[in-house]
């Protein structure tokens, strides 16, 4: 009975470490900024943007070229 406990009780900090991740995840992503949440990437000004002339090709490039240069300096991959 103990190690039933024991195993009930890993499931159940796994858990909410996962709904903790998640939700923090959500906060990064899709916060309003509205107190107590943070302001999310898809809803903060200025994040990444790139004039849209061209193709939709040309405005890939463009945000590609902003990771590779702007304050992240970071280089784009698929996945």
């Amino acid at each position: 009975m103990l190690a039933d406990h024991e195993s009930f009780l890993q499931v159940v900090g796994t858990e909410l470490l996962a709904w903790l991740v998640d939700r923090e995840n959500a906060q990064i992503l899709n916060g309003t900024g509205v107190t107590p949440n943070l302001l999310g990437l898809t809803i903060a000004p200025g994040v990444l943007t790139v004039p849209s002339a061209g193709t939709d090709l040309d405005a890939i490039a463009a945000a590609f070229l902003a990771l590779r240069t702007g304050a992240g300096d970071c280089e784009p991959t698929r996945s």
